[in-house]
């Protein structure tokens, strides 16, 4: 723009009188001025492409117009945010010009545009759109609201009576079939033919129920049918709702199930019986008789005797998730090694809260610093094991997608306050960031009509004063972890 301005004098010169003079420095300088101005303007909006919220954007999630925070930066992909309404993750349409947000899934993978733009919902009627039919896991005529739209697939539903994760079935007879673990099943209960009909398809399904022992819980409970498979039928149990499957060596037992991964063998045909415990009666007697111990004098006791466990958590700075695993109670330390892929209960160490808590840390490949190191890291045999500094911060970025609320320290800045037991301020402020994040989890789930009652309960004068003094008790000082506790 500056050349042409000088081009245009210069021939404007050459056309007037002999006389004219050459255009000004200070013409030349205004110039400039002008061509930077207009330059931050262009840069202007590129900037407020990637602030630290969004203003006033459209949810595909809840159908909200509202702010969305910035939860991670991504160099070659879109940024990650968090609606402020659902808090479900979102990121930006790939719309030219749409001021909506697309859907961000718990696998990481995202919609293309949002649900605006592919039709799915209205901007400004609220939630995405619900159907009514008929839900094979409740066997009633209940509202289903769209969770994720299938541009090949079928789109998946959420049923708002029983809530659990339903499609369509593919005979289109106006009914949703389920969606388990494994996946989404094809037809509903009737069209499978596992029902006669809607009205008794509960005790139908209750019939085909066995009672039987369970790995996971080692109780002998009931165990509905949830799925026909090819080679075993899958259930879950009604104690624990651990996924089971029946037994391939004996008739009386159910082995455990979880995702990409099926036991053959229940507990007792696995595994050779203790010298005390040779039946399912004598487990479950010394799972009772360890229940029955625990009272608050014997956890303060288990709190602070000294043993090599306690002192292998110190000195690789995980005492304080050792700590709270031994002042679980053994149910609860159960339920954690079940969900890593092992039970405790058929363990010589049984018994032991210390053992069972470096069990549920250490254990090679299933503990919780195995999954928490990274791949690069296991095959060096040089490189250190993750202190509980770690296992939070990658908790955090890969599970909810946040790498801005994360302080910017290493192993090395940390290791000394993960190994005290003390309430270091930062790694407690790292543990309440965890658990605000694992409150935003819990109320994505909800509809806007109990968001916003649990909102007005919280509100209240009473759930105020009972939040501040249990929030002092704990030593918590974010807002919202104690008043959700």
């Amino acid at each position: 723009e500056v050349r042409q301005e000088e081009t245009e004098g210069e021939d404007g010169a050459s056309k007037g009188s002999g006389s004219a003079e050459m255009p000004k420095r200070g013409r030349r300088r205004s110039s400039l001025k002008e061509v930077v101005e207009a330059q931050k303007k262009k840069n202007k909006g590129k900037e407020e492409e990637d602030p630290t919220s969004l203003k006033m954007r459209w949810c595909s999630w809840c159908g909200m117009c509202l702010e969305m925070k910035l939860t991670q930066k991504n160099l070659i992909s879109r940024n990650y945010y968090k609606c402020t309404s659902c808090y479900n993750f979102v990121v930006t349409c790939m719309t030219p010009g749409c001021g909506g947000m697309a859907r961000l899934h718990a696998d990481h993978s995202t919609d293309k545009i949002c649900y605006s733009c592919s039709g799915a919902m209205t901007w400004g009627e609220g939630e995405p759109r619900r159907e009514t039919g008929i839900c094979s896991w409740c066997y009633g005529t209940t509202q289903h609201r769209m969770d994720e739209q299938g541009m090949v697939f079928r789109s998946t539903f959420f049923c708002l009576s029983c809530r659990s994760s339903t499609v369509p079935c593919v005979k289109k007879c106006g009914a949703f079939a389920r969606v388990t673990r494994d996946g989404s099943q094809r037809k509903c209960l009737l069209c499978a033919g596992l029902i006669s009909k809607w009205n008794c398809g509960k005790e139908e399904m209750d019939e085909r129920s066995l009672k039987r022992w369970c790995s996971f819980c080692i109780s002998e409970a009931k165990h509905k049918l949830v799925e026909t498979g090819l080679k075993r039928d899958i259930y879950e149990c009604t104690m624990c709702n651990g996924r089971t499957l029946q037994c391939s060596k004996c008739s009386t037992a159910m082995t455990r199930g979880g995702v990409l991964w099926d036991d053959e063998l229940c507990c007792i045909c696995f595994k050779p019986p203790l010298a005390t415990v040779k039946t399912w009666d004598d487990l479950n007697l010394r799972r009772e008789t360890v229940f029955l111990q625990r009272n608050r004098s014997r956890v303060e006791a288990e709190l602070s005797r000294p043993s090599q466990e306690k002192e292998w958590a110190r000195l690789h700075g995980v005492i304080r998730p050792f700590l709270l695993l031994v002042a679980m109670p053994a149910a609860f330390r159960s339920q954690i090694s079940n969900a890593l892929g092992w039970s405790i209960f058929v363990e010589e160490y049984f018994g032991d809260p210390h053992a069972e808590a470096r069990a549920i840390l250490d254990k090679t490949s299933q503990g919780i610093i195995s999954r928490s190191t990274k791949s690069h890291e296991r095959v060096n045999p040089l490189a250190r094991n993750c202190n509980w500094w770690d296992i939070l911060s990658r908790s955090i970025e890969t599970s909810f997608h946040d790498t801005v609320s994360i302080p910017d320290k290493d192993y090395e800045d940390m290791a000394e306050q993960c190994k005290g037991e003390a309430n270091d301020a930062d790694v407690r402020d790292l543990e309440e960031v965890w658990l605000l994040h694992m409150i935003e989890f819990v109320q994505q789930r909800m509809t806007v009509e109990e968001r916003q009652s649990f909102q007005d309960m919280l509100d209240s004068k009473e759930a105020a004063l009972v939040a501040d003094k249990c929030g002092a008790n704990a030593g918590l000082t974010k807002q919202g972890v104690a008043e959700y506790t």
